[in-house]
């Protein structure tokens, strides 16, 4: 059922979607004919169908181009709700209009129910989306997906992943974040310095919940201590977050030592 619903909902957003929308990943740009129901990628000197593209386009541009349209559709008055939740609203609306109330009375139940089912909010479940990803891709969806959060406050995104490099990205989103919060035109420095965070991406460690499955038991982690650093080709990416990291730091001592010598 839940893969049936996402199906609607990318087909809704693909045939929704602007003559081009850009992608977070390689420059790239999708691009949707809507007479002929294809979805295409297209690139500087390229443009191929979505099913003749990389194993990363096909996993990322259909979770990615989907919940772009449900985050930025949310309060459109034009949205319409899934087919699933327009039977489950038909079915309610019969109950009261079947019933002994009085009309006024069924009225405002009506009112209640076309309400109930208004989203005013999203909860984005993802499963893995660093799959079929090279770090760097990773990184610019998963800031995409911090960045949908952000769009509502009452917005919620639950992720499973097996990627360490998520985890540190995430850790520099709650760095970003607490510079933020602490000092002022802090965001002109770190655009300058480290482009590559999207500052509309940061979030309040207060906002955020890590847990590791491990033989059968849930326990926590704190984003500042899980900075995965084994010796592979792989994690030389991470030593570059680490980097980012550490840059982090460095514009928040420089900062707090000017804020206390004046």
């Amino acid at each position: 059922a839940n893969l049936f619903d996402f199906e609607q909902e990318y087909r809704k957003a693909a045939a929704a979607s602007k003559i081009e929308v850009e992608l977070p990943i390689n420059e790239a740009k999708f691009r949707y004919d809507r007479q002929n129901k294809i979805a295409n990628i297209k690139g500087v000197d390229y443009e191929i169908r979505l099913s003749q593209a990389s194993s990363g386009f096909q996993s990322a541009v259909p979770l990615f181009v989907t919940l772009q349209h449900l985050t930025h559709s949310i309060n459109d008055a034009n949205y319409t709700i899934s087919n699933k939740e327009k039977v489950k609203l038909q079915k309610e609306i019969e109950l009261i209009q079947n019933s002994d109330k009085l009309q006024e009375l069924k009225e405002l139940q009506i009112k209640a129910i076309y309400n109930k089912y208004k989203n005013s909010f999203a909860i984005h479940i993802v499963e893995e989306p660093e799959q079929n990803l090279f770090p760097s891709s990773q990184r610019e969806i998963f800031y995409k997906l911090l960045e949908f959060a952000n769009f509502n406050k009452k917005n919620q995104l639950i992720i499973t992943t097996h990627s360490p490099f998520l985890l540190s990205y995430l850790t520099l989103a709650v760095k970003g974040y607490d510079l933020l919060q602490n000092f002022n035109n802090v965001s002109v420095i770190i655009k300058n310095k480290l482009p590559q965070l999207p500052i509309q991406s940061f979030i309040s460690i207060d906002d955020v919940g890590i847990y590791e499955l491990e033989e059968g038991y849930i326990k926590t982690l704190q984003p500042e201590s899980a900075l995965p650093s084994d010796d592979n080709f792989l994690n030389l990416l991470l030593a570059a977050t680490n980097d980012d990291f550490y840059t982090l730091l460095s514009i928040q001592n420089k900062l707090k030592n000017a804020s206390n010598s004046h």
